[in-house]
């Protein structure tokens, strides 16, 4: 369990320091590590840090590989057509597709995060509300339109395009991220989420006429989950997600209305 644990990449290096200041000792008058038993000792000390990095190592290749099948595993399943309907259920059923794909990136966040046993995370999808003005149709902010599971505890009020979180991750089209909302000042203080993972989801090429269309949020219900490394570890496997999202959107758009 150790080796799975969020803390186990520091177990090597913590081990390696533990051997240095072994090695040390007889600098700072600690003689009996001068016997053949200290050099004994100091190799011990050297292939359990090796044997623990390539655990530690092991483990996370194993949680990557994990993650990838569990992609995998949502693609051949959105490309099934379980009712012989002739299309995919991706584009049968767009709206069910995208809480399903919610579904599936709030288990593989909880999976490779690891967080403590009092933190949720919860994922939603959060499209673009528009408004005329002046004969022009703008886009005034943010709303959670989707969610992984229904949580009336998550409703909030339409963000912001100049919002951390979200609205920077729609405004530039790269991943962001909250520590803390209660470092965020009075707009997001409060709220019953406390960190916050934000990916565009792009539909095109981007730089060719590619434009974000929403957001996939991660909500953590405790701070300091969600940060550059997090988000950044977590990119690979929520890109692929995001864009079958962005598929779902523009089939859901494109459906004759009745």
């Amino acid at each position: 369990m150790g080796v799975r644990s969020r803390f186990a990449r520091w177990l090597p290096p913590l081990i390696t320091f533990i051997g240095y200041v072994y090695a040390a000792a007889p600098d700072f008058g600690v003689q009996r590590l001068q016997t053949r038993w200290g050099l004994l000792g100091l190799v011990v000390l050297w292939l359990l840090g090796h044997y623990v990095s390539q655990l530690v190592t092991g483990s996370e290749l194993l949680a990557y590989g994990n993650a990838f099948k569990q992609v995998g595993d949502i693609i051949s399943g959105l490309a099934a057509d379980p009712e012989g309907s002739g299309s995919p259920q991706l584009l049968s059923e767009p709206s069910r597709a995208i809480n399903a794909l919610l579904r599936r990136v709030q288990e593989i966040a909880t999976a490779s995060l690891r967080p403590h046993a009092d933190c949720e995370i919860t994922a939603h999808l959060l499209l673009p509300e528009w408004k005329h003005r002046r004969s022009t149709k703008v886009i005034v902010g943010l709303r959670a339109t989707f969610h992984d599971d229904y949580r009336p505890d998550r409703s909030h009020a339409l963000i912001d395009l100049d919002s951390p979180g979200a609205g920077v991750a729609f405004t530039t089209g790269q991943p962001s991220y909250v520590r803390n909302t209660d470092e965020e000042g009075d707009r997001m203080r409060g709220r019953p989420y406390k960190s916050i993972g934000a990916f565009p989801v792009v539909v095109g090429t981007r730089g060719e006429g590619g434009r974000v269309r929403a957001v996939l949020t991660l909500d953590a219900t405790v701070p300091f989950v969600f940060n550059k490394k997090s988000v950044r570890d977590l990119a690979p496997f929520v890109n692929p997600i995001a864009q079958l999202i962005g598929l779902a959107l523009v089939t859901q758009d494109r459906r004759p209305t009745t």
